[in-house]
């Protein structure tokens, strides 16, 4: 039918009515037009936009129809419709969520009016029968008017298209309706054209997808694919990269497979291809490839390829996989049944295997055949039925259904009947399985658990006596599982026996809170199977905490075999409250003593120790008025200081009753008489309350109290309290336990310690505060105690940081920061650490302050690791010692200046002196000569005691030890003195031990400067007689020396005054004999340096004995002696030293100086250049060659120290070797004689220059070897 056919119908409805027939043709044509427009959209719509152009015709179809509803209905799944499409009129709700996974069977009534009409069109839905279902839906969703249009594909309905009218009736014309099926012909049309198009693209990419897997396949396939002719040659070859061939395919390809293989592979391969003829194939054909590296299996599968060409002749296709991992794992396997089957066989627990449904024996180990004492053949012919008593049957029955519902039975106990009738308990336990055949077997151990009846009847005897005792007692097996505890236990935990056999006491019973190392302690002790004591924290039922002390010991059996534990607990919970109220007790102690908040601390610790105690309230009252023990006449008047109180307790801090109130008043008189003496007040109960007691004290809910005095240095300043609120006599605490009482005291008297112990600290805070110096102190982790006051004023720049708590190092950084330390500055880091090394080491030490002040800084250790200190201000006493080394200096400088200004001209003269005495002289002149001579020496022998004399003094004079031969020493020291004693006509005597001639070490210079001046003394005070000298060496330590002369000798005054500088026994005794004075001064100096002792014994007139002790030890090397012999040798013998050939530069600025050097040099057979300063010694060193130098240290322009450093300068520039240089000077203080050695002199010849001195010098400088 055409759309124009269509018009006819709606024309003759409208003949009566030409202007609505032209409006309806008017209509007809807009629905023409519009129709081509949607039927335009949906064609030239690509298919992925389909659905949108479907909605699109959807909402243009329904606005101009006037629907307020228009959608597409469409089979999604088999046998289910959804709504896919929908278009709403504004204020139209939408419905296609709630369309979803429709039946298809809703359409059944349509489907013959599509078939018939073309449409199913409802013009009101009022007009349908009041019965008919569809009117009821419809009227549901509110639709007044439907039409709606099939959607068809191959002539089947696949869904339909619709429009709705709600509240109104839309009539369509039968123009409208052919245009909107026309439209529903295109959608069908689309969507199959589009499914189509789908289901093509899904075949292609399932073909792209096999072939991928194929290939992915071919690819992960771990086999090696090979193709052969008919002849057994490669012609292809196919692996996975991960499983390469053994061979490159090179190898093989186009080879024979004889060529390729080893023989019997070979011949295996060609019997596969001629297996595979007649069924086409042939499968799981193993060999093994021996292979250098291993042994490979591999199986290998062939199948007959036909060739699509006719005539051609077939080939094969070879599967070769590597079944080397599955051989040795089928080789594990059997060993592991093997170990399995071994195990069974071995085991000493019956193992049957039986018919589930029959209970037939199939199999049975060794163990169950002893079990049962039949053979293995007869137990295979009975079931389990048959070796169990009567009596066991019913349980029997029960496991078994059991086992067939949830394919496990046991365990449980019944009695097998032995072969001899005898009976045997049996524990028994099982798993249901299949066999291969799909028999259905069961598997079942059995153990023989006669031993354990028996064990059982013993643990019920033993739990007869375990039932009455009030420890708690529990039993265990091997694995600590309980099989029994006595109704102690049950009392204590909470928990019934029912209830916990069969697991750890440690499942139920431990928390949190119990310790762990003494739970690892208790583990391993039983897994050794040995007794173990240990307290423990459980936790019962209702979760109350409780100590216990548990004492375990293993159980064993008859036959010494461990069957368990037993365990016998005892309840210490109310020993360790009381530990730990002492633990409590003792902390308050410490940190009283260690608090500098006494009370604060007090407060902090009395809660702990409430804590502890298990009381309700604990307290502290101060007494207004502090009251003598003892006075009994004093007012009572107490105020409440502090309270805490367990949750639930009511406080009675602000109660007004318990601030400023007489004890007196409240009838307390035996309180006040009990605290007066010192006692506590402790009332365990009402009962032992008095009525006005009760009256004050059970408001407050207290039903125990005990409050204990304070008592310091004489006086009540306070009480201390604690509470009981509850009024049940079960309390661990009714009654105040003597333990829990003392505990409480102790806590009193140790606050009243604390507070006696802070008034001492006041006390000494305030002396410490009183002293003229500083003092400070720090504590073990060197935090600040306390500072007194002068601390604090000599650190004022610093007080910030002097604090109690701080840091002995911050206190020192905060200084350093502020410069107050002028020693620290540019190397603060460095000053610090000393500061602290000396701190911490208690060293001594002085300390400099930005302001001049001067601090001497004392630190001791105290007990407690920690330090005190003082601060002594020595500023002044400084400044003075400073003066005084400042005026020692100048004394020695004077000293030093006039031994050079001396040395000088007696340099020249002694000099001279020698010189003339080389000269013809007559006798007269000689004697002359030789006095001049004598008075030089004695005059510089003077002043070589005086500068040794001011050295002593000046604490200058230094010891230097080296190893010397004694009997060198006494022969160098006689040989003088024995010359002068005979010239007097005095005999000169020497007796030493055998032990004398050995080596020692000490400073021989010194030593024989002592013994010239005690032996000049003796020689010089002799007239007549004799002078004898002892010495004694047998002591390896020191060596004595004992003087004796018949001189002139001494009163006991003037022994008294010998050692005194410039005093001598009396005024003529200068005058007859001569001398300063100072030789004993200088002796006792000298002896005291080296820690040696003097004595001296003398008589007026009769002589002096003199004896000397030094300490100068054995040289420890044995070859010390053949040194000093060598260095013997090495002496030159009498005679000059002839030097001939060596040149020497000598220069000095005095002309008379230059004169005897030349002369003494010459007499030696030196050669000399000469210059009168430094400067001139240099040019001429520069310009000549020359073996010594001598060089003056005082000298004009140049000094001797700066011409030798430009000596030694040029000769390391010009690489020449150092020349070797003496100092000949008349600077010989000892420092100055450093200083040159440190520029590089090799010795100092002092002025006077002796020719002697100078020859030994030279003589050991040039040896006559070279």
């Amino acid at each position: 039918m055409t759309l124009r056919h269509a018009l006819i119908p709606d024309l003759l409805e409208g003949t009566g009515c030409a202007a609505q027939a032209r409006a309806d043709l008017a209509r007809l044509t807009s629905a023409q037009a519009l129709s081509l427009g949607v039927v335009d959209g949906l064609l030239s719509s690509p298919l992925e936009q389909l659905n949108t152009a479907i909605q699109n015709a959807l909402a243009r179809l329904g606005a101009f129809c006037g629907s307020d509803r228009s959608y597409a209905f469409r089979q999604t799944r088999p046998g289910l419709i959804c709504n896919t499409h929908e278009w709403c009129a504004p204020g139209i709700p939408p419905m296609i969520d709630m369309l979803q996974d429709m039946p298809m069977e809703l359409m059944d009534p349509w489907c013959a009016t599509f078939a018939r009409d073309g449409h199913v069109y409802i013009a009101d839905v009022l007009e349908l029968d009041a019965t008919d279902p569809l009117r009821e839906t419809l009227e549901v969703q509110g639709i007044r008017s439907l039409l709606a249009v099939p959607l068809l594909e191959d002539g089947q309905i696949i869904g339909f298209m619709g429009y709705d009218s709600v509240d109104q009736v839309r009539r369509f014309m039968e123009g409208e309706i052919y245009l909107i099926r026309s439209v529903a012909n295109i959608v069908s049309t689309q969507l199959t054209r589009r499914r189509i198009e789908a289901e093509v693209r899904n075949e292609r990419s399932l073909k792209d997808l096999e072939q991928a897997r194929l290939k992915a396949t071919f690819d992960a396939l771990p086999d090696l694919v090979l193709e052969l002719d008919v002849d057994g040659r490669f012609t292809a070859a196919h692996s996975s990269a991960d499983a390469p061939p053994k061979l490159p395919p090179e190898m093989f390809l186009g080879r024979l497979l004889d060529e390729v293989l080893p023989a019997e592979i070979a011949a295996t391969a060609r019997q596969a291809m001629q297996d595979a003829m007649q069924p086409g194939f042939v499968r799981g054909l193993r060999y093994c490839w021996d292979q250098p590296d291993s042994l490979a299996w591999f199986e290998a599968s062939a199948a007959l390829r036909h060739s699509p060409t006719p005539g051609e002749a077939p080939g094969y296709v070879f599967v070769i996989r590597d079944i080397t991992k599955q051989v040795e794992a089928e080789d594990r396997l059997s060993a592991r049944e093997a170990l399995y089957s071994a195990l069974v066989e071995l085991s000493p627990i019956g193992i049957t295997l039986t018919d589930t449904r029959t209970g037939t024996f199939l199999d049975a180990n060794p163990a169950q055949l002893a079990l049962t004492g039949h053979s293995r053949d007869d137990l295979l012919k009975l079931s389990y039925w048959d070796v169990s008593t009567v009596e066991s049957a019913p349980s029997q029955t029960q496991e078994a259904a059991v086992l067939q519902e949830t394919g496990r039975y046991g365990p449980f106990e019944a009695t097998y009947l032995r072969r001899d009738g005898s009976h045997c308990p049996v524990r028994l336990r099982g798993v249901r399985v299949h066999g291969r055949d799909g028999q259905d077997l069961t598997w079942s151990l059995v153990e023989d658990i006669t031993e354990e009846r028996a064990q059982r009847l013993e643990l019920e005897r033993l739990s007869d006596v375990a039932k009455h005792t009030r420890n708690l007692v529990v039993i265990t097996d091997r694995d600590q599982r309980i099989e029994w505890v006595n109704p102690a236990f049950e009392t204590r935990t909470g928990w019934r026996l029912d209830e916990v056999r069969g697991r750890t006491p440690g499942s139920f019973l431990q928390s949190h809170r119990t310790d762990r190392d003494t739970n690892a302690r208790i583990a391993q002790a039983l897994r050794a199977v040995e007794p173990v004591e240990a307290d423990i924290l459980n936790r019962n039922r209702a979760g109350e905490e409780y100590w216990l002390r548990l004492e375990i010991q293993p159980r064993f059996d008859s036959g010494g075999a461990h069957i368990g534990f037993i365990a016998v607990e005892t309840d210490i919970t109310a020993y360790k409250r009381q530990n730990d109220i002492m633990a409590a007790v003792a902390a308050f102690s410490k940190h009283l003593l260690q608090s500098e908040d006494i009370v604060k601390a007090r407060n902090m610790l009395l809660e702990n120790i409430g804590r502890a105690a298990d009381v309700d309230r604990a307290y502290a009252f101060r007494l207004d008025t502090p009251v003598a023990i003892d006075d009994r006449s004093a007012a009572w008047d107490i105020s409440l200081d502090f309270e805490w109180c367990r949750e639930g307790i009511t406080p009675q801090i602000d109660n007004p009753d318990l601030q400023g109130a007489d004890l007196l008043e409240f009838g307390r008189e035996r309180w006040a008489t009990r605290f007066a003496q010192g006692q506590p007040v402790i009332l365990g109960s009402p009962e032992q309350m008095t009525a006005r007691e009760r009256g004050h004290l059970l408001p407050q809910q207290i039903h125990a109290i005990c409050v204990f005095p304070v008592i310091t240095e004489g006086r009540c300043v306070g009480l201390l309290g604690f509470d009981i609120c509850r009024a049940d006599t079960g309390h661990p605490h009714a009654g105040w336990p003597p333990a829990v009482a003392n505990a409480l005291m102790t806590a009193a008297n140790n606050y009243a310690a604390a507070l006696a112990w802070q008034a001492g600290q006041a006390r000494l805070v305030s002396a410490v505060d009183s002293l003229s110096d500083g003092f400070v102190h720090f504590d073990a982790q060197e935090r600040l105690v306390l500072a007194n006051r002068r601390y604090r004023e000599l650190h004022a720049e610093n007080a910030a940081a002097i604090v109690p708590g701080a840091r002995f190092e911050d206190i020192l950084r905060s200084g350093i920061a502020k410069a107050c330390y002028p020693d620290a500055l540019g190397r603060e880091e460095e000053w610090l650490q000393q500061r602290l090394s000396a701190f911490r080491a208690a060293h001594p030490m002085v300390n400099r302050l930005a302001d001049g002040t001067v601090l001497q800084i004392v630190e001791h250790p105290t007990q407690d690791g920690g330090r005190v200190g003082l601060r002594v201000d020595i500023t002044e006493i400084t400044r003075a010692r400073e003066a005084a080394e400042a005026a020692n200096r100048a004394k020695s400088v004077f000293l030093a200046t006039m031994s050079h200004e001396i040395r000088t001209p007696l340099n020249g003269v002694l000099g001279i002196a020698d010189l003339l005495a080389e000269t013809g002289l007559d006798a007269e002149q000689a004697a002359m000569l030789a006095t001049l001579r004598e008075s030089g020496w004695g005059l510089l022998g003077l002043l070589n005691d005086i500068l040794d004399l001011a050295k002593v003094e000046a604490g200058k004079l230094e010891l230097i030890a080296s190893r010397f031969d004694l009997d060198d020493l006494i022969e160098r020291v006689c040989a003088l003195h024995r010359t002068g004693a005979s010239t007097k006509g005095v005999q000169f005597q020497l007796r030493m031990t055998p032990e004398g001639i050995s080596s020692r070490i000490g400073d021989f210079a010194r030593i024989v400067q002592v013994m010239h001046n005690l032996l000049g003394n003796a020689v010089k005070f002799t007239q007549a007689g004799s002078v004898t000298l002892e010495v004694d060496a047998t002591d390896p330590a020191c060596v004595s020396f004992t003087i004796t002369d018949t001189g002139i000798g001494m009163s006991e005054e003037q022994v008294a005054s010998a050692f005194n500088a410039f005093e001598q026994a009396e005024a003529g005794t200068a005058r007859r004999f001569g001398g300063s004075g100072l030789g004993l001064t200088i002796v006792r100096n000298l002896l005291d340096l080296m820690n040696g002792e003097i004595a001296i014994q003398s008589v007026p007139g009769k002589g002096t004995k003199l004896q000397v002790r030094i300490p100068i030890a054995i040289a420890d090397h044995p070859d010390d002696m053949s040194a000093i012999a060598n260095s013997k040798k090495q002496t030159p013998p009498n005679g000059i030293h002839n030097l001939h050939g060596c040149r020497a530069l000598v220069a000095d600025d005095v002309a008379t100086n230059r004169k005897i050097l030349a002369a003494m040099l010459t007499k030696l057979g030196v050669s000399a250049e000469f210059a009168t300063d430094g400067r001139e010694a240099c040019e001429l060193w520069r310009g000549g060659h020359f073996d010594l130098l001598l060089i003056d240290i005082s000298m004009p322009v140049m000094d001797g120290l700066e011409a030798l450093r430009a000596i030694r300068t040029e000769a390391e520039a010009s690489s020449r070797p150092y020349p070797v240089a003496i100092a000949v000077t008349a600077n010989v203080m000892t420092d100055q004689i450093a200083l040159y050695r440190a520029t590089g002199f090799l010795d100092t010849l002092p002025k006077p220059v002796r020719f002697q001195h100078l020859e030994e010098m030279l003589s050991r400088v040039f040896p006559r070897e070279q």
